[in-house]
């Protein structure tokens, strides 16, 4: 089952977001004139968007098969080493492949068992929709309003620890409270570095000074995510299996 749900502005639990993937849309200005252009064509034209009759027929071809992925064992350099969550993306990432084949089953060969064979094309639109849902090398999903607060944080105060009244100071899109269950979210998940700051409180009399101390957090930088070509993981295992090789000779000699 497919369920699509839309939302101007929502920042679901960490494990709804297990379960249904967050897509942030393009809301960049040529996006909107593009929407703007289109629609103004068929208001012109009469018409509201139709579909291509020949792809809806060549899916009544389409059976119910089996996939083997043949390269799946060459993909898990590509996820080990991070968060929890790669125990969720790493098979969807191989349904994803699977889902490819098996759209492409009557142009894909078949094993001896006749479960179709997934490829290299099959791997390079798995990475396509992969590298559109996961923003970050973490591979966890962060909805528009914490990228939003991310991007806050490190233009405003860069990697200085900060205390939660200065960032809310600069955030206008959520309440205080919902900030704060945010800001935890986040640092959970590493994008931020939780700890506490101490300030001075005067009081009346000037020689008396207290100290008071404030929740505060720190971004931590993170790269975006990459992921190799399927020409890119054929070199990589062909230069690893190379590598093998000449250290198993190095090891006779």
């Amino acid at each position: 089952p497919v369920v699509i749900v839309t939302s101007a502005s929502a920042t679901p639990q960490p494990e709804l977001v297990r379960r249904l993937i967050p897509l942030k849309m393009d809301e960049s200005v040529n996006q909107t004139n593009a929407i703007l252009k289109k629609q103004a064509e068929y208001a012109v034209n009469g018409k509201v968007s139709d579909y291509n009759e020949d792809y809806i027929e060549a899916q009544r071809f389409l059976n119910r098969v089996n996939v083997c992925v043949p390269f799946a064992d060459s993909l898990i350099s590509i996820f080990e080493n991070k968060s929890l969550i790669v125990r969720t993306n790493f098979p969807r990432f191989l349904d994803l492949v699977k889902a490819s084949a098996a759209f492409h089953q009557w142009q894909r060969k078949r094993d001896e068992n006749g479960f179709v064979i997934a490829e290299g094309h099959d791997y390079n639109l798995a990475r396509m929709a992969l590298l559109k849902l996961t923003t970050n090398a973490k591979m966890i999903p962060v909805t528009k309003d914490q990228q939003r607060l991310l991007n806050i944080i490190r233009d405003n105060f860069g990697q200085t620890l900060t205390k939660i009244q200065d960032i809310d100071a600069k955030v206008t899109f959520m309440r205080e409270r919902w900030l704060r269950d945010q800001l935890d979210r986040l640092a959970e998940n590493g994008f931020l570095e939780k700890d506490s700051i101490q300030e001075a409180i005067s009081g009346h009399d000037e020689e008396y000074v207290r100290t008071r101390d404030y929740i505060a957090y720190r971004y931590v930088p993170d790269e975006d995510i990459t992921l190799p070509t399927w020409r890119e993981l054929i070199e990589s295992c062909r230069n690893r299996a190379i590598s093998t090789t000449l250290h198993a000779l190095h090891a006779l000699h």
